[in-house]
C-alpha cells in the first residue's frame, strides 16, 4: 500500500506458538512511534506425560483457539477505541515450523550480471528439496504439501565482499545466503483460519521465531555480529548461529523444559505437577535444604542431558568452527534461569532476553503483562510494516 493512503494507526494481533505456551498481544501500530503493546496473555499447551504427535497438535490448536476467545474478550475491551484488527500475525517454534538456512554460490567463467531473478529461482530450487527434508527430520504429514512461510536473503557477497545492492553489478562469483521456512500446508490453514474467521484482518503473515529474534536482536545489539540465539521451548529448542551479522546455520533438538520436568518426576516417582513445584520452589530460593538435596541430583542429570543435546545440534551445526561465545536465550518457561546457568561456561556469556534488555523497543498499555515473545514480535513487525 502507497504511504499516501496507509492508516496512521493500525491495531495488529501478534500470536507466538510454541510448544507449552500460545502467547498472544495486541499491538498498536503507528507512524515515527515504537509498536504500542496493549495487552498481551498466555494460553498453557496440556502437558502430556508421554508425547504423542496428533495429540499434541489438536492441544495445541485447542489453546490458540483459547487464546484468540481470550482476546476477543479481554484485549479489544483493553484498545479502547480503534477499527478492528488490521493486521494479523503467526510465529512459529519448532517443530510447526522447519526453518534452514543456506549459502548456495552461482560461479561463471566470465564477470556476469547479478539479476533478482537469479536468486528467486535458486531459493525456489531450495524449497523444493524441503518438502522430503521436513519429512524425515520431523516426522510430520506433508502430503497435503508445504508452505512456504518466509524466503530471506540475509546476505550477498560478490567476489568474496558484502555488497548492499549487489543486483546489476557484475562478478565472477556470487555467495547467497538465505533463510527459508516451511510448515506442512494443512497445519498452517488451521491455524491461520482460527483469526480469519474472527476479525477479516487485512493482511494475515507468518514467520518463523528465529527470523524475528534475529532481526529484532540485530537492531537492539548493533555491535554484536557473531552470537547464538536459543529458543527454550516446552518440548524442542531451536539454535541459530550468527556470524558477521547473519545466520549461517540453523539446527533443532527434541528436548525442553517440559522434557526436564518429565526426566525428573520418572526418577523422583513423582508426578509433573508436583516436580515442577518443587523446582520453582528451589530456583526461588524458597526450599529447604532438604529439598533441594532431594531433588537436585535429577535436575542436574535432566539438565545435563538437555545440554547434550545442545551440544550434539551445535556440533553438528558448527561442525570445526568456534562457537560465538555470546549467547541470547528466550525460554518458554519456568527453567529460563536453571538453562542460563547450564549454559555458563568459560567459553560462553549467555543472556536472558527478558524486559531489562528489550523494553526500550515498545511502549505498553497500563496493566499490559510485559511479555518478552510480543515485544521481539512487536519490534519486527514495526520494521516489516515501515517498510511496506
Amino acid at each position: 500500500m502507497s504511504p499516501l493512503f496507509r492508516p496512521t494507526s493500525t491495531l495488529g494481533l501478534v500470536f507466538h506458538i510454541g510448544t507449552s505456551s500460545v502467547y498472544a498481544g495486541l499491538v498498536r501500530f503507528e507512524r515515527d512511534k515504537p509498536p504500542h503493546v496493549v495487552h498481551t496473555l498466555r494460553e498453557p499447551i496440556p502437558y502430556q506425560d508421554n508425547l504423542d504427535p496428533n495429540r499434541f497438535l489438536s492441544l495445541m490448536l485447542d489453546a490458540l483457539k483459547a487464546a484468540n476467545a481470550r482476546v476477543l474478550k479481554e484485549g479489544l475491551a483493553a484498545a479502547v477505541s480503534h477499527d478492528g484488527v488490521r493486521h494479523v500475525s503467526y510465529v512459529f517454534s519448532s517443530p510447526w515450523v522447519f526453518t534452514q538456512s543456506k549459502t548456495a554460490s552461482i560461479n561463471g567463467k566470465e564477470p556476469f550480471t547479478l539479476t533478482r531473478d537469479q536468486v528467486e529461482k535458486l531459493i525456489e530450487s531450495h524449497e523444493k528439496a524441503l518438502s522430503p527434508k521436513i519429512a524425515d527430520e520431523s516426522a510430520r504429514d506433508v502430503q497435503g504439501g508445504i508452505k512456504v512461510i518466509e524466503k530471506k536473503v540475509v546476505d550477498i557477497k560478490l567476489n568474496g565482499y558484502q555488497i548492499a545492492d549487489p543486483f546489476g553489478m557484475k562478478a565472477r562469483s556470487v555467495d547467497i545466503a538465505f533463510l527459508t521456512s516451511v510448515m506442512p500446508a494443512a497445519v498452517y490453514e488451521k491455524i491461520v483460519d482460527v483469526a480469519t474467521q474472527a476479525y477479516h484482518p487485512h493482511d494475515t503473515r507468518a514467520f518463523s521465531f528465529m527470523l524475528v529474534a534475529f532481526s529484532a536482536l540485530r537492531d537492539a545489539f548493533p555491535k554484536e555480529s557473531d552470537f547464538v540465539i536459543v529458543d527454550i521451548g516446552g518440548e524442542m529448542t531451536d539454535i541459530a548461529v550468527v556470524e558477521e551479522g547473519r545466520i549461517i546455520e540453523t539446527a533443532s533438538f527434541p528436548l525442553g523444559g517440559r522434557s526436564v520436568i518429565r526426566a525428573m518426576s520418572a526418577s523422583l516417582g513423582i508426578s509433573a505437577a508436583e516436580t515442577a513445584s518443587q523446582i520453582a520452589l528451589c530456583e526461588e530460593g524458597r526450599a529447604d535444604d532438604a529439598l533441594e538435596t532431594k531433588i537436585a541430583p535429577a535436575f542436574n542429570q535432566a539438565l545435563g542431558e538437555w545440554m547434550k543435546g545442545f551440544d550434539a545440534a551445535v556440533g553438528k551445526a558448527k561442525r570445526a568452527i568456534a562457537l560465538p561465545s555470546r549467547i541470547f536465550i528466550a525460554a518458554d518457561g519456568d527453567l529460563a534461569v536453571a538453562f542460563e546457568r547450564t549454559l555458563a561456561s568459560d567459553e560462553a556469556t549467555p543472556s536472558l532476553l527478558d524486559q531489562s534488555a528489550l523494553g526500550y523497543m515498545v511502549s505498553s498499555e497500563a496493566g499490559a503483562e510485559k511479555d518478552t515473545f510480543v515485544t521481539l514480535i512487536a519490534a519486527f513487525l514495526n520494521r516489516v510494516y515501515e517498510s511496506d
